[in-house]
Order: structure tokens, then C-alpha cells, then sequence
């Protein structure tokens, strides 16, 4: 059932070394008074100015399946197709923090406070994570409630863009959602709008269905390989 999720900012929990590291410092990196404060204060920026605000829909299979092709841009074969039909439940999300927060961004670098601005830029990003999170933890819970998952069970978040899942597929994804609704657009390069957005499916099943060889042929063309984290993070098989 379509529903619309709102979440407080005071219920994230934004990585501070997360954020550093999004500025390029690592752990060897000296943090300044000047670079604390900076983050405290876009911090309370973000607690004040993001919305986070999010519409999910669970979905069969077929359904998802019908939104996943898409226009037949996807990889072939991809993880997601590859995972989607071994789910015990197939949740389509789509989140963002508003466009206040954007705005304030801009603000700040238009009226030349850079430093603050490139750190309220990093701290959004991480918190548009958080807030994913979050959401994800409750649909999981939900769906415990619901005896649709179970105990050991494991739910992650696949997003268009990334493991053989084609960018444009946002087009089909968002207008499943209605996500108009919660103020989220594409542009024609089926970026998001407002920018400290995400959206996709959750895949929720028992974990052994989430592992897999990062040797697919997008796989190479990736930057990050996140996924190694993401699965390690669920434990054994």
C-alpha cells in the first residue's frame, strides 16, 4: 500500500567522519577548531532547514519488473534482476530532504561563505543517507509486524544508477510513485530534483539473496564499489 513517511531530523544520526571524509580529509587529517565548528554549524543548518519526507509502495514482482526495464537500457543480466525475484517483499521508494535545503546551499555560496557552504553541501548528502536509513529500518520493521519477514532476514536499498540498473529508469520509478506528490522531479538526465534526493527499491529477504561477485561488466566501471560495505554489513550468509 502507498503510503507518505516523515522524518525528523532529530531522529538522524549524520556521520561526522563520514562528512570529513566527503571533503577529502582521512584519518590522518588534522580537524581544526575552525573545521568543528564549521560542521556544527552546517549541522544545525541541516536539522533546521532539511524536510525529510519520503513515498513508498509495495509491489509485486511483475510489477517491479514492468518499472525495472524501463526503456531497455538496463544491463543485461544485472544484479537487481538478478536478486528482485528471490524477495520475500518488493518496496519502491523515493526520499528527499526538500528544496530548502538546496536553497540554503546556494545561498551560502552566492554570498561567497564557501567553507560553510561545501560542508552544509556534504552534510546533506550524508544526511539524505541517514534518512534513508532510517526509512529502510522502519519498512523492515513494518514489515516484521506484517509476518511478511522474519527474524535473520535483511532488507537493502538498489537505486537506478548503480549495479546494472539504468539512470533513466528513474522516469518509470517516479511516475509509479507519484512522486510529484512529495515534490520530487527529474531532470532530462534523469538527475533528481530537488538534488539531496534517492530512490529505488528495498529488497527484502533473507540475506543470502544480497551476495554476489562484483565481476559484471558494470562492475568495472564503477568508482566506489559501496556494495562491498553494504553486504558486509549484513553478516554471514
Amino acid at each position: 500500500m502507498r503510503r507518505i513517511e516523515h522524518i525528523s531530523t532529530d531522529a538522524l544520526i549524520v556521520n561526522r567522519d563520514a562528512v570529513f571524509r566527503g571533503q577529502g580529509m582521512t584519518e590522518k587529517t588534522r580537524i581544526t577548531k575552525t573545521v568543528e565548528l564549521l560542521f556544527e554549524k552546517a549541522l544545525a543548518i541541516f536539522r533546521d532547514a532539511a524536510s525529510p519526507t519520503a513515498v513508498i509502495d509495495e509491489v509485486s514482482i511483475e510489477q517491479f519488473m514492468r518499472i525495472y526495464r524501463g526503456d531497455g537500457a538496463n544491463d543485461v543480466p544485472s544484479v537487481v534482476e538478478l536478486i528482485a525475484p528471490r524477495a520475500r517483499v518488493l518496496m519502491l521508494f523515493a526520499l528527499t530532504l526538500g528544496s530548502t535545503i538546496t536553497d540554503e546551499i546556494k545561498r551560502l555560496f552566492n554570498e561567497k561563505e564557501v567553507a560553510l557552504g561545501y560542508m552544509l553541501d556534504v552534510v546533506a548528502s550524508e544526511g539524505t543517507e541517514a534518512a534513508a536509513e532510517e526509512l529502510t529500518r522502519r519498512c523492515l520493521e513494518h514489515c516484521k509486524r506484517e509476518g511478511k519477514l522474519f527474524e535473520g532476514d535483511a532488507v537493502l536499498r538498489y537505486s537506478p544508477g548503480y549495479c546494472g540498473w539504468h539512470v533513466s529508469g528513474q522516469k518509470k520509478l517516479l511516475a509509479a510513485l507519484n512522486a510529484s506528490e512529495i515534490g520530487i522531479a527529474h531532470n532530462e538526465s534523469f538527475l533528481m530534483n530537488p538534488e539531496k534526493s534517492i530512490s529505488g527499491v528495498m529488497i527484502s529477504g533473507e540475506k543470502k539473496i544480497h551476495f554476489f561477485k562484483n565481476n559484471f561488466a558494470f562492475c568495472e566501471a564503477c568508482t566506489h564499489k559501496s556494495c562491498r560495505a553494504r553486504i558486509q554489513s549484513l553478516g554471514k550468509k
